[in-house]
């Protein structure tokens, strides 16, 4: 089948046993969650759906990550604000790629995520660099 959103398209698998578990939650116009494996570049192995009425309580065991070059401090500052305007029970952590490593905010960020969240970020970074992981251990900025 085919997902679409505003970032765009991508093919994903369901396995018939999985069609069967969620095939109520795979109707036109719903929104959804998908966990997966990555399969290409542009489709997914789904494991898990999600209605997006599950989704605001998963995201309370979630962190929204921010994957940043270490040399931009001004943009890691902006964000923050940004995401000071959304509180919330999402932790924020931003992931430096060139020293490989997570880190939190001296004040802890905690955010709504939001389609407004989103869209101040995009106008920030490219929205690739933006998304949701599992609670990690974080470093300390």
């Amino acid at each position: 089948m085919t997902l679409e959103d505003k970032s765009g398209m991508i093919d994903a698998v369901v396995f018939p046993g999985e069609y069967s578990r969620f095939r109520e939650r795979l109707q036109t116009g719903n929104v959804i969650y998908l966990t997966g494996k990555k399969s290409d570049q542009n489709s997914v192995i789904c494991e898990q759906i999600r209605q997006d009425t599950e989704l605001s309580a998963m995201l309370m065991h979630m962190q929204l990550c921010i994957k940043l070059n270490s040399q931009k401090q001004a943009e890691l500052h902006q964000i923050q604000e940004i995401c000071r305007k959304f509180p919330g029970h999402t932790e924020l952590v931003f992931y430096l790629e060139t020293t490989r490593k997570y880190i939190s905010p001296r004040n802890r960020v905690s955010v709504t995520i939001t389609p407004e969240l989103y869209q101040q970020l995009t106008q920030i970074i490219s929205p690739e660099h933006i998304g949701c992981i599992p609670g990690i251990s974080s470093q300390k900025n």
